[in-house]
């Protein structure tokens, strides 16, 4: 190992080659740009490229990562076969069917996401090179970008999935748990695609700037705050809820059935190597093709885990082929075995490959189904290693950690930091707490089991940034940064859940049960690395709004005289029934009791102060009407004395009924 003098000067010559003004951004890749035209038939590698990227985004053999990683290099490839901006190597000639592939993709994917709030724009990449032709020509915001849609549209496919999900996992054998599981990955990379691509285009769209932002955040504030409309907003919440809710039902699958995942793997790998290759290798070896036998026997031995071994089987007839029997294992192939099985099946299927080179062969007529047989395991053995380590495939689709990271804005800006409620996970987690519009009201949302918490879900994000910070970038001032914004965060979004509790359980309403529903489940929320009961936390802020509400009735109660007794009984009783709610949510004290630590004896005390120093002197007592009258007062009647026994209670009335007489 280098010691720390070494380490240091390397790093020195690396920030002055990246800072020297002789050698700009990009120097590197336009040094290669040009020098590569030096290296013969550099075209055909460079094409070849171009097509497993193609074939790999048409037929949809990525995760989110790798969509945006292929779209990232269809333009770089581009400039490399450009070089100079003239069309020098123009390796398109005659493909014209290829050249319009790209182009669709250029024109779809207009804005992409680079890492956290970067984004790269082809179009600043091809505008002067002689490609610029398959760029799009409208600012329009693409379908593929669109955010509100996936409002109805995610919750929809997530309802019509899970009900599958789990009648699979009860009813189905092996295979039809594989095919469900595979939908439901297919699913998450779509919606984070969706997500990733919505985000995106926002960073590159920021709203118009207005007179009364002149901070220096302004310019971040543009792109989170103001950008997105009430729609979009709902349709990243739904994508993030969703994304989070599918990932939860899919990591148990995982625990629960992800041995039968890994046999299914396993059978039809061997399926593959040692049934459907053995009528293709015999052919290949009857008409003595050498460079194709020698790739299917590579192809075999590597994934096949034969009961006998019989090194001549491929060489029997159809009339005398005795198919070997398969294990029942539950093994997964490791990485480098399918990626070689993959690379050697491709390359027999190709055109320029082992298979298709030998179209002269007298068994041609098997030529197409062979073929068809190596493509369609190379098309379907791309989900093996996602489906083989699930957990780990859902942890990266389902994070969603980049929305907290702004350190390019931080940059742009010369900022610190930005306040929190710029933060993109802060912003979706209060706007959605708060929202007072119907479906949007968190409290009011119907969740089922499967469905998972949309509280946790949004939180969650924090949670996804923390093991970015701690596992990916190593660096602890930033997990100390989501930290510290976890704790405001949240402490601030208990305290919107029980004002907003609170607030609906006072107005009361026929929605009422079904607004608390969510609060009553939030029991164990894990924030990182603690588990927080949410509901005692909400039933703290309530208990407190209570109590504080009962002291300012008391208060305005020892501000006035005794005839608004009746009225501080009406504010108690609507309170009593407050408590009532609550309670069906929540873990409060009883209200006698929370009534008892607030009353205590002021009302006692008030009551005789009230008769001895104003009702008695001042008050005329009429036998007809049973009440004392005042003119300037209003009147004390039986109303009157029944609350006060309810407040102070029998024995005390009686004792200051005494007290009076004989005073």
């Amino acid at each position: 190992m280098p010691d720390a003098a070494t380490i240091a000067s390397e790093l020195q010559t690396l920030q002055e080659f990246l800072g020297s003004a002789s050698h700009p951004k990009g120097y590197i890749f336009n040094a290669l740009r040009h020098n590569i035209h030096n290296v013969k038939r550099f075209e055909h590698v460079i094409c070849l490229l171009l097509k497993h990227v193609l074939v790999h985004l048409e037929k949809k053999m990525h995760l989110a990562a790798d969509k945006f990683c292929y779209l990232r290099v269809l333009p770089y490839l581009l400039l490399v076969l450009d070089k100079d901006g003239h069309g020098k190597a123009n390796a398109f000639k005659g493909n014209k069917a290829k050249l319009e592939a790209l182009g669709k993709f250029l024109r779809r994917y207009p804005v992409l996401p680079v890492y956290a709030d970067m984004t790269l724009r082809p179009a600043t990449l091809l505008q002067t090179s002689s490609f610029a032709f398959l760029l799009p020509t409208s600012e329009a915001t693409p379908e593929a970008y669109a955010l509100a849609p996936w409002r109805q549209r995610a919750k929809k496919e997530l309802d019509n999935y899970l009900p599958r999900l789990a009648l699979a996992l009860l009813t189905s054998p092996s295979d039809g748990i594989y095919e469900v599981v595979l939908e439901g990955l297919q699913l998450l990379i779509e919606w984070k695609s969706a997500l990733q691509q919505g985000v995106a285009w926002k960073l590159e769209h920021p709203a118009a700037a207005t007179d009364n932002q002149s901070s220096a955040s302004a310019a971040y504030e543009r792109v989170t705050k103001f950008n997105y409309l009430p729609c979009e907003r709902d349709g990243l919440i739904e994508l993030i809820v969703s994304l989070k809710s599918l990932g939860h039902a899919l990591r148990q699958v995982h625990a629960s059935h992800g041995t039968a995942l890994h046999a299914v793997v396993y059978t039809r790998l061997q399926t593959f190597a040692q049934h459907t290759l053995l009528p293709t290798l015999h052919r290949a070896d009857k008409k003595k093709k050498q460079a194709a036998t020698k790739l299917l026997h590579e192809l075999r031995l590597l994934v096949g885990d034969f009961t006998k071994t019989d090194p001549d089987d491929y060489k029997r007839g159809r009339a005398d082929r005795v198919l070997c029997p398969l294990r029942a294992r539950a093994v997964a192939p490791t990485h480098g075995q399918l990626v070689r099985a993959r690379t050697l099946a491709q390359a027999l299927y190709d055109k320029r490959g082992g298979l298709k080179s030998s179209a002269s062969w007298s068994w041609s007529s098997h030529l197409d189904a062979d073929m068809a047989a190596l493509k369609a395991f190379y098309l379907e053995s791309f989900f093996f290693a996602p489906l083989c380590t699930l957990e780990a495939t859902v942890a990266r689709l389902c994070g969603v950690g980049d929305l907290w990271y702004r350190e390019f804005y931080l940059d742009l800006t010369k900022c610190v930091q930005f306040p929190t409620e710029l933060s993109m996970p802060w912003y979706v987690s209060s706007v959605h707490s708060t929202s007072l519009d119907g479906r949007r009201i968190l409290l009011e949302h119907d969740l089922g089991e499967h469905d998972g918490r949309r509280l946790a879900a949004l939180l969650d994000v924090y949670n996804d940034a923390a093991d970015i910070a701690l596992r990916q970038l190593r660096q602890q001032h930033l997990y100390d940064e989501v930290e510290a914004e976890t704790t405001l965060s949240f402490d601030q979004l208990v305290f919107l859940l029980g004002a907003t509790t609170y607030a609906r359980a006072r107005r009361g309403g026929e929605r009422q049960p079904t607004s608390l529903a969510l609060v009553a489940t939030e029991r164990r929320l894990s924030l990182l690395g603690r588990t927080l009961d949410v509901n005692a936390l909400i039933g703290d802020h309530v208990q407190a709004a209570l109590l504080r509400e009962m002291e300012s009735a008391v208060a305005r109660l020892e501000g006035a005289d005794l005839t608004h007794l009746v009225a501080f009984e009406t504010t108690i009783d609507a309170l009593q029934q407050t408590h009532i709610r609550l309670c069906a949510a929540l873990p409060l004290d009883p209200f006698d009791a929370l009534l008892h630590e607030v009353l205590d004896t002021r009302v006692l005390a008030f009551t005789r102060k009230e008769l001895f120093e104003n009702v008695l002197p001042r008050y005329g007592y009429d036998a007809l009407g049973a009440a004392f009258h005042a003119s300037a007062h209003g009147n004390i009647g039986r109303a009157h004395l029944a609350s006060l026994v309810r407040f102070i209670g029998v024995a005390d009335l009686c004792r200051i009924a005494h007290d009076a007489v004989r005073d």
